[in-house]
């Protein structure tokens, strides 16, 4: 009887373990199903920006990233429009933060987001459907202003996501 105790247990820990596998490989496994990357033309200038559209992709941003190289971006996309804030945790550069609404224009900016701006945040001035992170400079540089607007190459039948 001892013995058959002894084997449940070990098989009903094995199943806890593999659920808990199975869990983390889904949740994983969703996050990287959702990276898509387009390219984003503003005022001429283009950028190969990897779309995050999922929460904890969005969380993450380029949190721990060593540098954006030359000529790509980051876009995240929300499921609606609003006041999305973004902040500099883990950060080892700066960058220009440009929100976008959902007819494509430029609503607000942020030249030059420094890593040690973190905890504050950066709160754009009206709603935004989308927020384009660059290399600093990228918005000085390409003479990037609020109401410009932004062509994004299209995905899933027309549709950005």
């Amino acid at each position: 009887m001892m013995h058959n105790k002894k084997y449940l247990n070990c098989i009903a820990m094995a199943l806890v373990v593999f659920a808990c596998f199975v869990w983390v490989f889904f949740i994983a496994i969703q996050d990287f199903k959702t990276h898509n990357f387009i390219t984003i033309t503003i005022n001429g200038a283009s950028v190969y920006a990897e779309v995050v559209d999922t929460k904890i992709s969005r969380q993450k941003g380029l949190s721990g990233r060593q540098k954006l190289p030359y000529g790509e971006a980051m876009l995240f996309v929300f499921e609606k429009e609003g006041f999305h804030s973004l902040w500099m945790r883990n950060m080892n550069f700066a960058i220009d933060i440009i929100w976008i609404d959902k007819n494509g224009a430029i609503v607000d900016i942020k030249k030059n987001a420094l890593p040690n701006s973190y905890p504050n945040a950066y709160l754009p001035k009206k709603p935004a459907l989308f927020v384009l992170e660059t290399n600093k400079n990228f918005v000085l540089k390409n003479k990037i202003s609020i109401g410009d607007m932004v062509n994004f190459e299209t995905l899933n039948n027309g549709n950005l996501k």
